[in-house]
Parts: structure tokens; C-alpha cells; sequence
């Protein structure tokens, strides 16, 4: 991600929806899969998440704060990292469907609600 990228896509983690986010950032990405690859299969992509990292956390860090910022902009690279071992076969739109934030707020507030069920004990 550099910032090139980011003044010509306009790319946006706020206003744009997970989808549309995710679908610029790898259509981007997907331009440097070959190059992202050979970093991969020699031990290298830190280089490449270190400098993702760092443009993420300039851009939101005064917006969302730093570990918010740190949880978002893993997740967002964990995902890239699985798609390119995958080899990277799935367009972005369909990437971008499969990412459902909603599905992790199920998950927590059945947790919340498992944990005030009566008789649960605390761990």
C-alpha cells in the first residue's frame, strides 16, 4: 500500500464499506501477487506487512486509536496472507463477500449472553 495507491483509489477504511475497502485494496494487491508470492515462499512478506502496518496506522490511528488500529490492520493482512497461500484464486469481489464483520458481532454477543446465562460459572 503505498501512497499513490491511496490518493488515486481514494481507498478508505471509514466511509467505504467493508466490502468496497476490500475490494480496491486487493485489486491492488492482486498486482503484486507474483512479486508477494516470492517474498512469502522466502520467509520475506514481514517487509511487506511492516510497511502496510505502518501506512495504516498513520492514516486511522487518530481516527479509530493505535490498537484499534493494530487489530484492524492484522486482520485486514491475515486475510491478504491466507488468499496468497491460497494462491490467490478468488477475485476481490468475491474475497470481499466472504468477509462478514457482522458474523463476528454474533459471535460476541452470544459470548456476552452465554456468560449472563444463569448457573454459568465464571471462568
Amino acid at each position: 500500500m503505498t501512497d499513490r495507491f491511496l490518493s488515486a483509489s481514494n481507498i478508505s477504511f471509514s466511509p467505504d464499506s467493508i466490502e468496497d475497502y476490500f475490494v480496491k485494496l486487493m485489486e491492488h494487491m492482486r498486482k503484486y501477487k507474483a512479486v508477494c508470492l516470492r517474498l512469502y515462499q522466502n520467509s520475506l512478506l514481514h517487509l511487506v506487512q511492516q510497511k502496510f502496518d505502518q501506512v495504516f496506522l498513520e492514516k486511522y490511528c487518530s481516527q479509530f486509536g493505535k490498537y484499534t488500529c493494530a487489530f484492524f490492520s492484522g486482520a485486514v493482512f491475515g486475510v491478504y496472507i491466507l488468499w496468497l497461500k491460497e494462491g490467490g484464486i478468488l477475485l476481490p469481489e468475491q474475497l470481499a463477500r466472504q468477509i462478514q464483520l457482522s458474523d463476528l458481532r454474533d459471535i460476541n454477543a452470544k459470548d456476552t449472553l452465554d456468560e449472563a446465562a444463569p448457573g454459568k460459572a465464571s471462568a
